[in-house]
Protein backbone atom coordinates (compact mmCIF):
# COMPACT_ATOMS: atom_id res chain seq x y z
CA UNK A 1 0.00 0.00 0.00
CA UNK A 2 3.25 2.32 0.00
CA UNK A 3 1.92 4.43 3.47
CA UNK A 4 3.92 5.64 5.71
CA UNK A 5 1.66 4.65 8.49
CA UNK A 6 1.57 0.78 7.30
CA UNK A 7 3.73 -1.66 9.83
CA UNK A 8 4.31 -4.03 6.66
CA UNK A 9 5.11 -1.21 3.94
CA UNK A 10 6.84 1.73 5.97
CA UNK A 11 9.81 0.76 4.15
CA UNK A 12 8.82 0.31 0.74
CA UNK A 13 7.03 3.83 1.22
CA UNK A 14 10.89 5.05 2.32
CA UNK A 15 12.13 3.49 -0.70
CA UNK A 16 10.00 5.09 -3.13
CA UNK A 17 10.10 8.81 -1.66
CA UNK A 18 13.80 8.43 -1.68
CA UNK A 19 13.92 7.25 -4.96
CA UNK A 20 11.40 9.94 -5.94
CA UNK A 21 13.48 12.74 -4.50
CA UNK A 22 17.03 11.83 -5.78
CA UNK A 23 15.46 12.15 -9.13
CA UNK A 24 13.79 15.14 -8.52
CA UNK A 25 17.17 16.54 -7.06
CA UNK A 26 19.75 14.84 -9.72
CA UNK A 27 17.15 16.45 -12.26
CA UNK A 28 18.06 20.13 -10.84
CA UNK A 29 21.86 19.28 -10.31
CA UNK A 30 22.73 18.35 -13.76
CA UNK A 31 20.71 21.11 -15.15
CA UNK A 32 22.34 23.44 -12.98
CA UNK A 33 25.62 21.93 -12.39
CA UNK A 34 25.77 22.34 -8.54
CA UNK A 35 25.94 19.99 -5.75
CA UNK A 36 23.25 19.84 -2.68
CA UNK A 37 23.90 20.27 0.46
CA UNK A 38 22.51 19.47 3.51
CA UNK A 39 21.84 21.92 6.42
CA UNK A 40 20.00 20.78 9.81
CA UNK A 41 17.85 23.74 11.21
CA UNK A 42 17.01 23.28 15.09
CA UNK A 43 14.10 25.16 16.52
CA UNK A 44 15.12 27.58 19.46
CA UNK A 45 14.37 25.81 22.44
CA UNK A 46 12.12 28.32 23.35
CA UNK A 47 9.71 27.74 20.08
CA UNK A 48 9.66 23.96 20.59
CA UNK A 49 5.97 23.97 21.45
CA UNK A 50 4.85 26.30 18.66
CA UNK A 51 2.72 24.67 15.91
CA UNK A 52 4.53 23.34 13.05
CA UNK A 53 2.28 25.85 10.46
CA UNK A 54 4.06 29.01 12.06
CA UNK A 55 7.51 27.10 12.24
CA UNK A 56 6.89 26.34 8.52
CA UNK A 57 5.85 30.23 7.92
CA UNK A 58 9.35 30.94 9.84
CA UNK A 59 11.00 28.45 7.82
CA UNK A 60 9.61 29.83 4.50
CA UNK A 61 10.91 33.74 5.17
CA UNK A 62 14.12 32.27 6.59
CA UNK A 63 14.79 30.66 3.27
CA UNK A 64 13.42 33.38 1.34
CA UNK A 65 16.42 35.84 3.20
CA UNK A 66 19.18 33.20 3.07
CA UNK A 67 18.43 33.28 -0.91
CA UNK A 68 17.76 29.31 -0.93
CA UNK A 69 17.82 28.36 -4.61
CA UNK A 70 15.77 25.26 -3.91
CA UNK A 71 15.43 21.94 -2.17
CA UNK A 72 13.78 19.32 -0.08
CA UNK A 73 12.43 20.00 3.28
CA UNK A 74 12.12 16.78 6.31
CA UNK A 75 10.38 17.69 9.31
CA UNK A 76 11.17 15.77 12.41
CA UNK A 77 9.81 16.32 15.56
CA UNK A 78 12.12 14.62 17.43
CA UNK A 79 15.69 13.88 18.32
CA UNK A 80 17.16 10.53 20.08
CA UNK A 81 19.76 11.39 23.11
CA UNK A 82 22.87 9.54 22.77
CA UNK A 83 23.29 8.23 26.07
CA UNK A 84 20.01 6.99 27.04
CA UNK A 85 18.95 6.35 23.49
CA UNK A 86 15.28 7.60 24.16
CA UNK A 87 13.69 10.37 22.05
CA UNK A 88 12.53 13.75 23.57
CA UNK A 89 10.93 16.59 21.86
CA UNK A 90 13.10 18.50 19.58
CA UNK A 91 12.02 19.97 16.57
CA UNK A 92 14.18 20.43 13.62
CA UNK A 93 14.45 20.46 10.14
CA UNK A 94 16.78 18.82 7.48
CA UNK A 95 17.18 20.46 4.26
CA UNK A 96 18.55 19.05 0.95
CA UNK A 97 19.06 21.09 -1.81
CA UNK A 98 21.01 23.94 -3.06
CA UNK A 99 22.09 27.43 -2.29
CA UNK A 100 25.20 29.11 -0.49
CA UNK A 101 26.05 27.16 3.19
CA UNK A 102 27.07 30.77 4.29
CA UNK A 103 23.53 32.69 3.42
CA UNK A 104 22.08 30.21 4.72
CA UNK A 105 23.66 30.02 7.69
CA UNK A 106 23.87 34.14 8.37
CA UNK A 107 19.86 33.47 7.37
CA UNK A 108 18.89 31.28 10.38
CA UNK A 109 19.87 33.69 13.20
CA UNK A 110 16.51 35.74 12.17
CA UNK A 111 14.79 33.43 14.66
CA UNK A 112 17.60 32.49 16.90
CA UNK A 113 17.45 28.97 15.25
CA UNK A 114 20.51 26.65 15.22
CA UNK A 115 22.29 25.67 11.92
CA UNK A 116 24.91 22.87 11.60
CA UNK A 117 25.63 22.50 7.93
CA UNK A 118 26.24 18.62 7.37
CA UNK A 119 29.28 16.82 4.91
CA UNK A 120 28.20 16.28 1.72
CA UNK A 121 26.82 13.09 0.85
CA UNK A 122 27.80 10.44 -1.39
CA UNK A 123 23.74 9.14 -1.98
CA UNK A 124 21.09 11.46 -2.08
CA UNK A 125 19.04 8.05 -2.08
CA UNK A 126 20.60 7.45 1.17
CA UNK A 127 20.42 10.52 2.64
CA UNK A 128 16.66 10.91 2.23
CA UNK A 129 16.19 7.04 3.54
CA UNK A 130 17.64 7.95 6.68
CA UNK A 131 15.72 11.49 6.45
CA UNK A 132 12.31 9.39 6.17
CA UNK A 133 13.15 6.68 8.63
CA UNK A 134 12.53 8.91 11.63
CA UNK A 135 10.52 11.89 9.98
CA UNK A 136 7.28 13.56 11.51
CA UNK A 137 4.17 11.80 10.00
CA UNK A 138 1.07 13.42 10.20
CA UNK A 139 -2.76 12.42 8.24
CA UNK A 140 -3.21 15.19 5.35
CA UNK A 141 0.20 16.48 5.26
CA UNK A 142 3.96 15.99 3.11
CA UNK A 143 6.71 14.49 4.89
CA UNK A 144 8.81 16.13 2.08
CA UNK A 145 8.55 19.43 1.19
CA UNK A 146 9.67 20.85 -2.12
CA UNK A 147 10.62 24.57 -1.92
CA UNK A 148 11.80 27.20 -4.50
CA UNK A 149 13.42 25.99 -7.85
CA UNK A 150 12.18 22.38 -7.19
CA UNK A 151 9.07 23.23 -5.96
CA UNK A 152 5.73 21.69 -7.47
CA UNK A 153 4.65 24.61 -9.48
CA UNK A 154 7.95 24.72 -11.14
CA UNK A 155 9.00 21.04 -11.42
CA UNK A 156 5.74 19.11 -11.38
CA UNK A 157 5.90 15.32 -10.00
CA UNK A 158 4.81 12.44 -12.33
CA UNK A 159 1.77 10.75 -10.92
CA UNK A 160 1.82 7.34 -9.16
CA UNK A 161 -0.72 4.72 -10.07
CA UNK A 162 -2.84 4.11 -7.07
CA UNK A 163 -2.27 1.02 -4.77
CA UNK A 164 -5.08 0.63 -2.31
CA UNK A 165 -4.08 -3.19 -0.99
CA UNK A 166 -2.00 -3.58 1.47
CA UNK A 167 -0.05 -6.99 0.70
Amino acid sequence: CYRASCQVCYLKWIAREANNAKQRIEHYENSQKHKPIHVIVSVHPSQSQTSIKILRQRLAHILKIGEFEGGAVVFHPFARDRTTGMWYPKPHFHFVGFGSEQKISQAFGKYSWYVKIKEARKSVFQTFCYLLSHCGIRQHSQSVTWYGSLSYSKMPRQKEEKIIICP
